[in-house]
């Protein structure tokens, strides 16, 4: 076999094990945050499906990392209803959002919408004011990719640029 085969194959391999490792994500997160959704919910599939299509799924999966770890380690999760994932089955499941979608066609619709748009795709997550610099140094510590953007902070990913943003309460 020639060395660029056998690098099409790793890849391949590689690939295949990031898209198994997605799904099995969704579904453990769906088993905790919303067991009654039966795991061939035809809008979690093609939910799932067009991440995959879209060539999204080793990004979701580190965003995936990012959200749990800030979760676990500094108890920090997404301000409810703001962010560019509010709405969305699989990235609420997946800890980007903490508002359940209200309709599952809704849902659907507008993560279509989000992934047919710019690439990289570009995505807002807001935190609390007074532990966003605590997530943001998080991030920092295990991350390369941090930089800002008009005095945000963001990370860069494969296909998708995320930005971490403050929410001051009055």
């Amino acid at each position: 076999m020639s060395k660029v085969q056998d690098k099409k194959n790793r890849k391949k391999a590689t690939e295949k094990i990031q898209v198994l490792s997605f799904a099995f994500q969704v579904y453990w997160e769906k088993k905790k945050l919303m067991p009654e959704l039966p795991d061939d919910d035809d809008h979690l599939i093609a939910e799932r499906k067009m991440i995959r299509n879209y060539g999204m799924v080793e990004d979701f999966l580190t965003l995936y990392e990012i959200m749990s770890g800030i979760k676990a380690d500094l108890g920090i999760v997404p301000e409810p209803d703001k962010g560019t994932f509010q709405g969305m089955l699989v990235p609420y499941l997946l800890g980007f959002s903490s508002s359940a979608p209200a309709s599952m066609d809704d849902s659907f619709y507008a993560l279509t919408g989000l992934l047919s748009g710019q690439k990289p795709l570009q995505v807002q997550i807001f935190f609390d004011n007074e532990v966003r610099n605590a997530a943001v140094n998080w991030i920092k510590e295990r991350y390369s990719g941090v930089s800002t953007r008009l005095g945000q902070p963001i990370l860069k990913l494969t296909n998708m640029v995320v930005e971490f943003r403050r929410v001051v309460k009055q």
